[in-house]
C-alpha cells in the first residue's frame, strides 16, 4: 500500500510533548531537546512543521515565534530596520528523516500555509544542507517576489578531539602548532601565574558569567552591529536551564584579574555546541582567542568531550582548527501578506545590492575592506565605552571577583 503523508502545525507544550518520543529518538543538539523546544515565555512562543508518514511523525522544524526589529545592512552599514515577526528554526531544530523531493514539498508548503494565516512575517530557517531536497523545495515554493536572494552556501565546521592534548596538538600542521606555541609564549611570558581561565557551569555562576562576557563584548566589532553576546532575558532563560541540565560552559580568560576573552557553549552527549566568543582587540598581539581555545581543548580532551561543534559560518579559526566540514544554508521563506512582500522586497533589493558590490572587488581587496572596517568599528565600540556621561569621569575597569 501507498504510503500516506501530511503535515501539521503544533503550537503547545501539550502538543510537543505528544512528540516526546519521536523528539528523543531524533535529536542531537541541547536547543531541539523536546523540553527546550516546548519552553514558552512572553516573547517567544515555540511553533514546529511537523511531518506524519502513515499517521506517525517522521520529519519536524521546530523553531520559536518571536518579534523583533530586522536590520537592513550593506556590509556593516546599518541602513534602517523594521519590526517583523519571524518564526526562528532553532539550532539543531530540522529534525528526522525527509524522503526524496515530494515530502520535503509537503513540508514546505505546510510552512507556506502557516506563513499565509499571517502569524509571521517570515520563517528564518538554520543548517538547511546544501544540495538536500529541503533547500531545493525551499526555493521552489516561493514565488520569484518572495524568493529569498540574500541566501548563501556556508561551510559547517566541527573539530574532533582524541583522548589527549598530546595527540591532538601532534595531529596539527607546522604552521598552527607554531601559533599554539607563540599564543602560549607571549602570554606565559606578560602575565605568567596571572593569566587564568575559569569555566562557569553552574546556575549561581550565570550573573558573573554573563558580566564578564558582557564587558569583553562591548569592546568587539560584533557590538556595534548587533551580534554575538547579548546578554538579554532570553540569554538569561538559556543560561539557567543548561546550567540545570549540567550542559552550560562558558570559559572566560582573565589577564591580571580582568576579563579579557570569552567563548560560550554547551557541553550535550560529549559535545561542545560553540555559541559565541570574543576578545579585547587591543590584545591582538596575544593572540587571546586561540590561546583560549587551548585551554578548551586540554580541558575536553580530559574529560571526554569527542568534538567541537563551531556552528556554521566562515572564520579563519574554524579553517585552521576544524577537522570537517559540510555546505550549509540559513534562508528565508517570506510570507505571502503583504508585509511578508515588503520584507522581501527590502531584504532582496540589498542582497543584489550586495553581491554586486562584492563582484567588483577580488577576494584580497574585499578582505581588506572587511578588516578596515571592523577596525573602525572597534574603535568606536571603544570610544563608547571609554566616553564620559554628563561630564562626569568614565567608570573604572571592573575586574572579575
Amino acid at each position: 500500500m501507498k504510503s500516506t503523508t501530511q503535515v501539521s502545525i503544533a503550537r503547545t507544550a501539550m502538543e510537543f510533548e505528544s512528540y516526546r518520543s519521536f523528539l528523543d529518538s531524533v535529536h542531537t543538539h541541547p536547543a531541539a531537546t523536546p523540553a527546550t523546544l516546548a519552553q514558552e515565555s512572553a516573547d517567544s512562543l515555540p511553533r514546529a512543521a511537523v511531518l506524519h508518514r502513515d499517521g506517525k511523525p517522521r520529519a519536524l522544524i521546530a523553531g520559536k515565534l518571536t518579534e523583533t526589529d530586522q536590520e537592513f545592512r550593506l556590509g556593516y552599514l546599518k541602513l534602517g530596520s523594521t519590526r517583523v515577526r519571524v518564526l526562528r528554526v532553532v539550532t539543531g531544530g530540522l529534525l528526522g528523516d525527509v524522503q526524496g523531493e515530494e515530502e520535503a514539498k509537503l513540508l514546505c508548503d505546510g510552512l507556506v500555509e502557516y506563513l499565509r494565516e499571517g502569524e509571521a512575517d517570515a520563517v528564518q530557517l538554520v543548517g538547511v544542507r546544501a544540495g538536500s531536497p529541503l533547500l531545493r523545495a525551499i526555493t521552489e515554493c516561493s514565488g520569484w517576489l518572495l524568493r529569498d536572494r540574500s541566501v548563501r552556501i556556508e561551510p559547517h565546521w566541527w573539530l574532533s578531539l582524541p583522548g589527549s592534548y598530546d595527540e591532538f596538538y601532534k595531529s596539527r600542521s607546522r604552521n598552527t602548532k607554531s601559533m599554539i606555541r607563540q599564543a602560549r609564549n607571549r602570554i606565559d611570558n606578560r602575565y605568567g601565574a596571572k593569566a587564568e581561565v575559569r569555566c562557569y557551569r553552574k546556575a549561581h555562576e550565570v550573573e558573573v558569567a554573563m558580566r564578564d562576557c558582557e564587558y569583553v563584548a562591548t569592546k568587539t566589532y560584533q557590538r556595534a552591529i548587533n551580534v554575538g553576546f547579548v546578554p538579554d532575558q532570553a540569554l538569561r532563560r538559556q543560561w539557567l536551564h543548561e546550567a540545570e541540565q549540567g550542559w552550560l560552559a562558558a570559559f572566560v580568560l582573565y589577564l591580571e584579574g580582568e576579563a579579557s576573552a570569552f567563548w560560550t557553549g554547551a557541553v550535550y552527549r560529549n559535545i561542545f555546541n560553540s555559541y559565541t566568543t570574543g576578545f579585547d582587540p587591543k590584545l591582538a598581539y596575544y593572540n587571546p582567542g586561540t590561546f583560549l581555545l587551548m585551554q578548551m581543548v586540554e580541558t575536553f580532551c580530559a574529560s571526554g568531550v569527542t568534538a567541537i561543534d563551531f556552528g556554521s559560518g566562515e572564520a579563519e579559526y574554524k579553517r585552521k582548527f576544524g577537522t570537517e566540514n559540510r555546505e550549509e544554508s540559513s534562508p528565508l521563506m517570506f510570507a505571502p501578506t503583504f508585509r511578508g512582500v515588503r520584507l522581501a522586497l527590502s531584504t532582496n533589493t540589498l542582497a543584489m545590492v550586495s553581491n554586486a558590490s562584492r563582484a567588483l572587488l577580488t577576494d584580497k581587496h574585499r578582505l581588506r575592506l572587511k578588516t578596515l572596517w571592523r577596525r573602525g568599528l572597534q574603535k568606536k565600540s571603544d570610544a563608547e565605552v571609554e566616553a564620559p556621561v554628563d561630564g562626569e569621569p568614565a567608570p573604572a575597569r571592573s575586574p572579575a571577583k
